[in-house]
């Protein structure tokens, strides 16, 4: 619970460190995908077009799904509140379902995109979603030996 995150938090400060929220907001939502409530979020559907998982609903959310940011910027609004420090980790590594699902497929055609933009659109928006509280964002760097993006 939130609640319980302030405990951590507070005892962990109170040691001198400094606790960090750690997100994944795209791809290792395996177990927040896996739940009933949230399964639609998902790039793959019972193993299908997943690279590792063969059962379940893969790891990637589907950031063309409309839902998804409504739902995933909420969640990490209220857990970023309860951590003061500025820095903020928001995965983005191992992104290996991503813009798999046909909803995205349709996106990548219908808008002349590539994966690598679609990335970089969820890249942006959950930048200036961390700028919007002030807050400074970390990510994994993996997906820049995957995509062609740091110049963006």
């Amino acid at each position: 619970s939130l609640a319980e995150m302030k405990q951590i938090v507070d005892y962990t400060e109170a040691q001198g460190l400094m606790a960090i929220p750690g997100f994944e907001n795209l791809a290792h939502m395996d177990h927040f995908l896996a739940t009933e409530e949230y399964a639609y979020l998902a790039e793959c559907r019972n193993g299908q077009n997943s690279r590792y998982y063969r059962q379940g609903n893969g790891v990637c959310g589907c950031t063309s799904h409309p839902d998804f940011y409504p739902l995933i910027d909420k969640y990490v609004e209220d857990v970023m509140a309860v951590f003061p420090c500025k820095y903020v980790h928001m995965g983005m590594d191992e992104i290996f379902d991503f813009a798999t699902c046909p909803r995205c497929q349709k996106r990548l055609k219908d808008e002349n995109m590539t994966k690598d933009d679609l990335f970089v659109e969820h890249l942006l928006h959950t930048h200036a979603l961390m700028q919007k509280h002030g807050k400074t964002m970390m990510m994994w760097d993996d997906i820049f030996e995957q995509m062609d993006v740091v110049d963006r």
